[in-house]
């Protein structure tokens, strides 16, 4: 348990607020930016969600760069929760991780959308 505690903490690693030296007006700045922009990044994907579902059959065939857009900017907006929980836990594994699986599908998403750039110029052409 000790050893799981200390791969999560690390070893000597100190809260990021340290950095700031606690300073009240730069730390609430940072914690209610971050805020927004983790609000911002979970209100996103449910509109992308509500925008496929209400399309229907004109997005049928897109919905894995959808789903995929949706999971990389809820990773975005994870990686800035976690901005503002390291500011008081130094949990800085936990903080990478989650960076490194948003980097995937950030990645993952971009070169499953580069190849569909031209069919989605044409959608709306398509559609006169």
């Amino acid at each position: 348990m000790n050893e799981l505690r200390t791969l999560i903490l690390g070893k000597n690693f100190a809260p990021q607020g340290y950095c700031l030296a606690w300073e009240d007006s730069l730390l609430a700045l940072h914690v209610v930016s971050d805020g927004i922009i983790f609000f911002a990044y979970i209100l996103i994907p449910i509109f992308l969600g509500i925008y496929s579902y209400k399309k229907g059959s004109h997005l049928r065939q897109h919905r894995m760069v959808l789903a995929l857009f949706a999971v990389f900017i809820l990773g975005c907006g994870f990686t800035h929760l976690m901005e503002i929980v390291t500011f008081w836990q130094p949990i800085y594994w936990i903080d990478v991780i989650l960076k490194t699986i948003t980097a995937g599908f950030s990645f993952m998403t971009a070169c499953t959308l580069a190849p569909l750039i031209p069919e989605l110029l044409n959608l709306h052409r398509n559609e006169e």
